[in-house]
């Protein structure tokens, strides 16, 4: 509170809104007023948008090798990775660019109920999985399912293009090697 007292801009965290509780050394007195523009989503370059769909179904590709394997451990570390780097700011992008770029998120999806429209919420539903071989595969595919609608709604907002082929290609990889029956 000390540093932000001497600060003319509050941590996002903060300029989303804030209630003095209780203040007994008087620190919040020079805090600066929340603008509420706290977590305003920018519009991403081209590249970075590229750049995180290129690495989210790298991603995806990486989890699906791991179900394959059984190995359940690894694949709720990459799962969670993927979803609290990638995912989340695909949803944010979403809805920034639905918003014409004046919104506000939270920071890493907090209170996103509030945040997102009713339809982005439900799917969520679907993409967290038990600590389970089968459940794990079915989460997988419809997180890959759940991020083809975001981004390509994304890309269509902002006029990029969306990289179909590398979707498509990654796509049936996971299919095909979800589908078999040999582990490898």
């Amino acid at each position: 509170l000390k540093d932000f007292s001497k600060s003319s801009q509050l941590p996002d965290e903060y300029n989303i809104g804030y209630k003095v509780l209780l203040d007994k050394d008087n620190l919040t007195v020079s805090l600066s007023k929340s603008s509420g523009d706290g977590f305003k989503i920018s519009m991403p370059t081209e590249k970075e948008f590229l750049d995180l769909c290129k690495i989210f179904w790298f991603e995806i590709y990486h989890i699906a090798k791991y179900i394959k394997r059984e190995d359940l451990w690894f694949v709720k570390f990459r799962d969670s990775d993927l979803k609290t780097r990638f995912l989340i700011k695909m949803i944010q992008w979403n809805e920034g660019a639905k918003h014409d770029w004046n919104y506000a998120t939270h920071f890493l999806g907090k209170r996103m109920e509030s945040w997102v429209d009713k339809d982005t919420w439900e799917k969520m539903h679907k993409i967290f999985s038990h600590f389970d071989k089968d459940d794990s595969r079915q989460a997988l595919l419809e997180m890959m399912i759940f991020f083809r609608i975001l981004s390509k709604e994304t890309a269509k907002i902002c006029g990029y293009h969306y990289l179909e082929d590398v979707d498509k290609n990654i796509s049936a990889y996971v299919l095909n090697l979800l589908n078999k029956k040999r582990r490898f």
